[in-house]
């Protein structure tokens, strides 16, 4: 049995524990009596609308206005919510700059142009082996060269292929690739018309005063593409825009000077009507006004009614690399004989800020930000190009010979044009990349005009297409002169016409006289480039809501649905801190 003492000890802690419960209980009570109180006497003095109509009211009022106030913060929740959904799906605008741009301070387009660019047909005629009557030919006795001429074009006009079968087990069993590099593409330029027969002359209006003549070929750089050999203007140089362990069929840089055929001044001080000389690419033009042409000739023995008949020009920004149809305008010189490219740049500049933001939440990258593993400069078209090529490696194990590629990947041939033309077919449509745009756009829009009149530039070669050549000495005297006023050398044109250590003049003068084309069957035509006007609106991307603006926004609402404002949120911190702590101590600390 327990002792005395044991009892009255129970009986004490029983005690206390009783004494325990009643202090919390009391004070429980007092704290929420005083919380009421408090509230009431924050609704009385608080600026918030309708709190005032809580307190101190019949029961009915109380409630309706305890309504109201849920319906209006209800209301004001929605309609912040709803402006942070559009600040996160729309988190940057486009609005119109607040001054104009001249055209003087924006890079003048690159142009690639694709004129005549398959093989003469006095050459060779592609179109033989294509077809069925490719399996009377022994190809395993054609040399390498001529087999890649023949696939080359085969890819270009594939629509010839109707049975390569033979052709497919020649390249087949050949003991190497057809193609080990990008001297075996290049190889090939022996075979096509030289850019200084195609595009004898250009010009400049410089200060809207006159046209300035210069060579084409000191501007203009090589470039293969789908469609084929073409020439480009003002694209910026491959060192710039392709990595340097990516091989991609583009000239390095501008064409060495040679005292024979250049004069210095053309790359040491400011290029013909723009503000700068050609190895600070891309150019500016040193007036709005200021204008380019290009004199071409068509040759007929160059011309193939069924593949490549269109000429073919592309108006760019020159860090990007033309490869669809997204920049193309496509030129018919049967009626006309001289057509103007009319250019409106449309222009959008991102503001710095929105480097602080994500470039998927931004929806635009700069040209800096986003890496690409084959260029240097970002762009969509540059991005969509990648993610094209290493799709059409990873389907067709190759690339066709006009993407960049790596020293591991082949380029394909005629055995893969099966599978090359199904990724051909989607270039145009080519979207499941995820590319983003660029946040600073330059996007050059085009307008053509025709005109039937040939415009002449001052100090060429003269027109000689309606002069009356019956003899094949006067041929050849007209064929010189062109040469001799353009300062061509043997080492520049192809080796069917003649061996490179044969003095020009002993050529000209000889007999039998071949150059493998009829000189003198072509048609003159002109292009012309300018913008269309001299001054631009650009347009600015920024965000959709600085700091500022978005902190307003909200105060606005709070403030049209409940009356909020920042000293009504210094009210509710001081009656939840200091207004609060003081009496909290003096209702634990009171006895009961």
């Amino acid at each position: 049995m327990s002792t005395q003492a044991e009892l009255d000890s129970n009986i004490e802690r029983k005690n206390v524990g009783t004494a325990i419960k009643q202090l919390i209980f009391y004070t429980t009570i007092d704290f929420w009596l005083f919380v009421t109180k408090l509230f009431a006497e924050y609704c009385n003095s608080t600026t918030i609308h309708g709190f005032s109509y809580i307190s101190d009211r019949k029961k009915y009022v109380r409630k309706l206005w305890i309504m109201i106030c849920i319906v209006s913060f209800i209301g004001c929740s929605t309609q912040i919510y709803e402006l942070m959904e559009k600040w996160q799906k729309n988190p940057t605008i486009l609005v119109f700059d607040q001054k104009f741009t001249s055209m003087k301070d924006i890079n003048f387009p690159a142009i690639t142009v694709c004129g005549q660019r398959l093989p003469s047909q006095k050459v060779i005629n592609c179109r033989q082996y294509l077809e069925s009557s490719g399996k009377n030919y022994n190809f395993h006795e054609f040399s390498k060269e001529k087999l890649q001429l023949i696939d080359f074009v085969a890819q270009l006009c594939w629509i010839y292929a109707t049975d390569t079968s033979y052709l497919e087990n020649e390249i087949g069993n050949l003991s190497e690739p057809l193609y080990l590099n990008l001297q075996d593409l290049f190889h090939l330029d022996t075979n096509f018309i030289s850019s200084r027969f195609s595009m004898p002359a250009c010009s400049s209006l410089v200060d809207n005063k006159k046209m300035v003549p210069w060579n084409c070929y000191i501007a203009f750089n090589k470039f293969y593409m789908y469609e084929g050999q073409c020439y480009t203007f003002n694209m910026n140089f491959k060192d710039k825009i392709i990595r340097e362990n990516v091989l991609f069929p583009l000239e390095y840089e501008s064409k060495p000077i040679d005292a024979e055929r250049f004069d210095e001044t053309d790359f040491q001080f400011e290029f013909y009507g723009f503000d700068r000389h050609l190895s600070e690419r891309p150019l500016k033009l040193s007036k709005a006004q200021n204008k380019i042409k290009i004199a071409m000739n068509l040759f007929d023995d160059f011309n193939n009614k069924f593949c490549k008949k269109l000429y073919v020009i592309y108006v760019h920004d020159p860090d990007d690399v033309p490869w669809n149809d997204f920049y193309v305008q496509t030129l018919d010189f049967e009626n006309f004989s001289q057509i103007d490219l009319i250019i409106s740049p449309t222009l959008i500049d991102a503001a710095d800020d929105l480097r602080k933001m994500s470039p998927e939440k931004r929806n635009c990258c700069f040209k800096d930000e986003c890496k690409l593993d084959y260029f240097k400069i970002y762009s969509k078209n540059n991005c969509l190009m990648e993610c094209y090529t290493k799709m059409m490696y990873h389907k067709c194990n190759c690339t066709t010979f006009e993407l960049p590629r790596t020293d591991f990947q082949r380029i394909c041939t005629i055995k893969d044009l099966r599978c090359t033309l199904n990724f051909t077919a989607k270039r145009n449509d080519f979207v499941d990349c995820n590319c983003l745009d660029e946040c600073n756009l330059r996007k050059y829009n085009v307008k053509l005009i025709n005109n039937k009149e040939v415009a002449s530039v001052k100090n060429t070669f003269n027109d000689i297409r309606n002069s009356t050549f019956k003899r094949t000495f006067h041929k050849q005297i007209s064929f010189k002169k062109i040469l001799s006023m353009h300062n061509i050398s043997s080492k520049s044109f192809p080796r069917e016409f003649w061996n490179n250590e044969t003095a020009i003049d002993e050529k000209m003068y000889s007999t039998p006289f071949d150059p493998g084309f009829d000189v003198i069957k072509y048609t003159p035509v002109s292009i012309g480039i300018q913008f269309e006007s001299s001054e631009v609106v650009a347009m600015q991307r920024i965000s959709t809501y600085t700091f500022v603006d978005f902190v307003a926004q909200i105060g606005g609402l709070l403030g049209l649905f409940m009356g909020i404002s920042l000293l009504s949120c210094i009210e509710i911190l001081y009656f939840c801190t200091i207004r609060l702590m003081k009496p909290v101590n003096e209702i634990v600390l009171k006895p009961h």
